[in-house]
Formats: structure tokens, C-alpha cells, sequence
């Protein structure tokens, strides 16, 4: 506060207590529920000190008794708080960017993926034959940010896009003619198993397959990356499946994010346990103290529980350093 001991013994307690108003000092109204109950704890208000300076504090009250069981006086334990509240308005800023970062990849990648199924819709539809199928998906997975890989109906590869060449370390020349299985090496995150062959499943239904659970595409020189993958049909004029296209996506840095979010949130929940565990040990410590106090002034200081009480109250503001930390 910057006060001296004597600029303040003999004063209102409100002397130390920020302005209300124009000339008016704050009078909480918790006072009075303080006299009745005896205690008041975690009252969160604000001091003023002789720079004029205001600082945030928790105040922890209680009243003393005398002999006769009236109210001989009033304990304050005040903890400045401005390094907590920083902490945690730090803490709710960074988790709304990120949360606002993850809401606004989300929302990409759902728009891209609606995209990119309604383009592959359009084109099955509008082929008359097999040649300008081909012809028309080529340019179209070449202007995609998704890796796609097309396929005969026996699991060759007819067409790969520069995506689909970074993911799995494929040139197009090279990977054109081979199988599949051979250029596409997509493992399951857990066991380390081969994958569902897509394509066989896409040309035996017919029908366009998202796969609900991620894979983890290994690519040739052993790089990893995690990858959601949709299986679409190719068909000629007539309606017959010739082959299948597929569609890798990765989302390796979406996982990191969704991972680091969660761990921010886990950080926060532990930081609130702390918290309050912490508060309520000390505030129970307040107690003790207290009533130590008053039980050592009313013995010798020469007799053996004057001693006694001594140590057990430096025993208890260790304790109260302690929670500190």
C-alpha cells in the first residue's frame, strides 16, 4: 500500500479501499453479513494505495471475539490478484484464437469438400464415354488442392494430380499402369494394418464412400501424414462402373490443432483445480491462524503453551506460503 504503520494505525479501514464515487470512499455492504456469520472469504474488490495506485485484491475477513463473546475487532487478508487476473485473461484470449482458428479452417475445408463432390458430380454426369471422362477429370484434379488418384475397374492407375504426387512420393509417369497398392500405401493409425481397398469397394457398390475414419498414408521415402479419404465410381455412357476415383485429404495439421486445443483446455482445467484447492486451503489456514492468535495473548508468554502455540502458528504460515506456490 506504501504506507507507513502509523499513517494507517488509528484510520477507517476504508482508508485503504478504492473510490467508489466522487468523494466517497467504498463501504461494502458484505459487512454486515460478515458480522453475523463471523467470516467472509474471497470478496474480490480493489485497494488504493498512497501513489494513488489501484490494484485488484482478494479479501478474506473475519471478526475476533473477546472473553465476553462480542466483536472485539475485524481480521483483513488481502492477496493481490493483478498477476491472476492477467494470467487469466491471457489464457481466455489465446483459447478464443485458437478456437477461432479451428472454427475457420473447419469451415474451409467443409466448403472445399462440398466443392470438390459437387465437381466430381457434375463431370460423372456430363461424360458421354469413357476417353472424355478422363479427359475432363484430368484438368479438374489438377486445379484441386486435394490429392486424387483415378483408377481402372481391376485398381491401375490412369491419372494422378500433382497433390496426390507430393502425398505419396509418386511421380505421374511412374505411378500410371502401376497398382494401386503398390503407389497408395494407407495403414491404419492404431494396429499398422493395410487399409480397406477402396477401390474394390467403390466399383462392387457402385456408390461414392467417405471412409469415417482417418488412415495414415505412407508415402515412398517413408514420409507419414494423416488423411480422410471418399472413393467416388467412374462411369461410361451406358452406366457401367469402369473404374474409381479417389480422394485424399490431408489433415495432418488440423489433427496437431484439434490436439494442442485440447491439451490448452486440459491446462485450464488444471489451473482452476489449483485454484480452487488452493483457495480453500487458505482459507481454512485463515481460521487457524486467527484462533491461534488470539489463544497466545491470552497465556504467559513465559509458559509452556505460550511456546507451543508459537511454533504451531509458524508452522501454519509455512503452510500458507506453501499453497502459495
Amino acid at each position: 500500500l506504501g504506507y507507513d504503520q502509523h499513517e494507517l494505525v488509528g484510520h477507517s479501514f476504508t482508508k485503504v479501499f478504492a473510490p467508489s464515487g466522487e468523494g466517497d470512499r467504498a463501504q461494502d455492504t458484505t459487512l454486515l453479513k460478515m458480522m453475523k456469520t463471523g467470516v467472509i472469504n474471497d470478496v474480490e474488490t480493489a485497494f488504493l494505495a498512497k501513489d494513488e495506485r489501484l490494484f485488484p485484491v482478494s479479501l478474506s475477513w473475519s471478526t475476533t471475539r473477546g472473553r465476553d463473546g462480542k466483536v472485539a475487532g475485524i481480521t483483513f487478508i488481502g492477496r493481490d490478484i493483478t498477476e491472476r487476473i492477467r494470467f487469466q485473461e491471457s489464457l481466455k484470449q489465446a483459447k478464443e484464437e485458437l478456437e477461432q482458428r479451428v472454427e475457420e479452417q473447419t469451415s474451409e475445408l467443409s466448403i472445399a469438400n462440398k466443392l470438390l463432390r459437387d465437381e466430381i458430380a457434375e463431370r460423372m454426369q456430363a461424360e458421354e464415354k469413357l476417353g472424355a471422362e478422363k479427359e475432363h477429370l484430368s484438368v479438374t484434379l489438377r486445379s484441386i488442392a486435394d490429392a486424387v488418384i483415378a483408377t481402372d475397374a481391376g485398381g491401375s492407375i490412369s491419372l494422378l494430380n500433382h497433390v496426390a504426387e507430393q502425398l505419396t512420393g509418386w511421380g505421374h509417369d511412374d505411378a500410371v499402369g502401376e497398382p494401386l497398392s503398390k503407389v497408395l500405401h494407407v495403414v491404419d493409425e492404431q494396429t499398422r494394418q493395410a487399409s480397406e481397398d477402396l477401390v474394390r469397394r467403390v466399383c462392387d457398390t457402385g456408390e461414392v464412400i467417405e471412409r469415417a475414419q482417418s488412415g495414415l498414408l505412407v508415402a515412398k521415402d517413408g514420409t507419414e501424414r494423416i488423411v480422410a479419404q471418399t472413393g467416388a465410381p467412374i462411369r461410361d455412357h451406358e452406366g457401367k462402373v469402369r473404374g474409381a476415383v479417389l480422394v485424399f485429404r490431408d489433415i495432418t495439421e488440423r489433427r496437431k490443432l484439434e490436439e494442442r486445443l485440447f491439451k490448452t483446455r486440459k491446462l485450464e482445467s488444471l489451473s482452476m483445480l489449483a485454484a480452487g484447492i488452493a483457495h480453500d486451503f487458505s482459507n481454512i489456514l485463515t481460521g487457524v491462524m486467527t484462533n491461534l492468535f488470539m489463544a497466545r495473548t491470552q497465556v504467559s508468554p513465559q509458559s509452556e503453551t505460550y511456546r507451543l502455540l508459537s511454533e504451531t502458528e509458524q508452522s501454519a504460515y509455512r503452510a500458507t506460503s506453501l499453497t502459495k506456490q
